[in-house]
């Protein structure tokens, strides 16, 4: 269901072997609001139960890791970005293909996993990017 959504907006396209190869130049679907606003929800509700997981000290934790600096030259920023959209983009394929090959064999045995239960799981991983000028220097009335 998800690729066929990816395929429909554009965030993914199959090749003449029907592998997957998604867009690298963003992972954003472009054809609208209602698009964007349904995978913005679906990230923002899963990052928030695994931090709320972890909060709560249940097990095994979720990966939730973050890298955060301040004091940097917007060329810094910038720079950045770049690598992280980069490296991003290597996670998101290498986690994508192994799911679909996971998920395909899944489908094929109709379990999800033989020493598990037979119930049907689902996982999100995804990445983003942010910066901002530090809150002492922003002059934007809507930074507060």
């Amino acid at each position: 269901v998800i690729l066929d959504e990816w395929l429909r907006l554009g965030v993914a396209t199959l090749d003449e072997t029907d592998k997957v190869i998604l867009d690298t130049g963003a992972f954003t679907p472009h054809q609208g609001f209602d698009e964007k606003a349904f995978f913005f929800g679906k990230s923002l509700h899963d990052h928030i139960s695994a931090g709320t997981h972890n909060l709560l000290n249940r097990k095994p934790p979720m990966m939730d890791r973050t890298v955060y600096y301040d004091q940097l030259s917007e060329a810094s920023v910038e720079e950045l970005q770049a690598l992280a959209e980069q490296l991003g983009m290597q996670a998101l394929i290498a986690v994508n293909q192994r799911a679909l090959a996971l998920q395909q064999r899944d489908k094929a045995s109709h379990v999800t996993n033989s020493t598990k239960s037979h119930r049907s799981y689902r996982m999100n991983f995804g990445i983003f990017h942010y910066n901002d000028l530090q809150e002492d220097q922003v002059k934007d009335p809507d930074h507060g």
